[in-house]
């Protein structure tokens, strides 16, 4: 996935306006997004900038799985989605680690127990969500894990419509269990989503932030963090026939 930018310096206009102009668009930069979320730049007369893609990794790795839809890469978006679903899960166990006060050395510690097996992750994510919500977890039915086996461990090559359904549910997965997190009494959400995002590198004067398109936990439409995911795809230009 790669953004867009303008120079800050070179082209100030246009980040405090909607308008564009033709020039502006034959001028706009592309960069391949990094695992960090930090993107030193410079244009062609040496000014020197930061791209920021302000997200928590799951967030990240779910607008990747878009962008590959519409470029036409179905299989590619499966795995994106399937890895976005597993981030957030340990979004989710973080999180709740966080609430109950634990230390982050003790945190670690654990979490490296389980950071290499996605079952132990899982099953982390079960048993704490049930001791907190009381109730089951929303989770991938047998039909869509055995889907999301069958794509990423033998090989299957599946339909551009087989991977936006697959991807639809991980979204709908993921925006159920934000919306129950935002409920919580603490109020603390907010707070530990930011303490998850890339941080701003003080040596740069001019810092341009990019915010996740799909899913975002740092905005809301009509006050809710769930858009229909029909209105997600026309977002990123994806055709799509039920």
């Amino acid at each position: 996935m790669k953004i867009q930018y303008l120079c800050p310096q070179c082209h100030p206009e246009p980040r405090k306006s909607s308008i564009v102009t033709l020039r502006d668009l034959f001028e706009v930069e592309q960069k391949q997004i990094s695992d960090n979320g930090i993107h030193p730049a410079k244009c062609d007369k040496g000014h020197e900038f930061v791209i920021i893609f302000e997200a928590a990794k799951f967030e990240t790795l779910f607008d990747i799985g878009m962008n590959a839809l519409r470029d036409g890469y179905p299989r590619e978006a499966v795995s994106s989605f399937t890895a976005s679903f597993e981030r957030f899960l340990e979004f989710y166990i973080r999180y709740v680690w966080h609430l109950k006060k634990i230390e982050p050395s003790i945190i670690e510690k654990t979490w490296k127990l389980m950071e290499n097996q996605s079952e132990r992750q899982l099953g982390a994510f079960i048993s704490l969500y049930t001791v907190e919500q009381k109730e089951s977890p929303p989770c991938l039915s047998n039909e869509k894990s055995k889907f999301r086996n069958k794509v990423i461990h033998k090989g299957y090559i599946p339909s551009i419509n087989e991977a936006i359904n697959f991807g639809k549910t991980v979204y709908e997965i993921i925006l159920e269990i934000v919306i129950k997190l935002e409920n919580w009494p603490n109020n603390s959400l907010l707070d530990f989503y930011f303490s998850q995002t890339p941080k701003y590198p003080e040596e740069y004067k001019f810092v341009i932030n990019h915010s996740p398109q799909a899913i975002c936990l740092a905005r809301k439409f009509e006050n809710s963090y769930k858009v229909e995911f029909n209105k997600v795809l026309k977002y990123f230009d994806i055709n799509y026939s039920s």
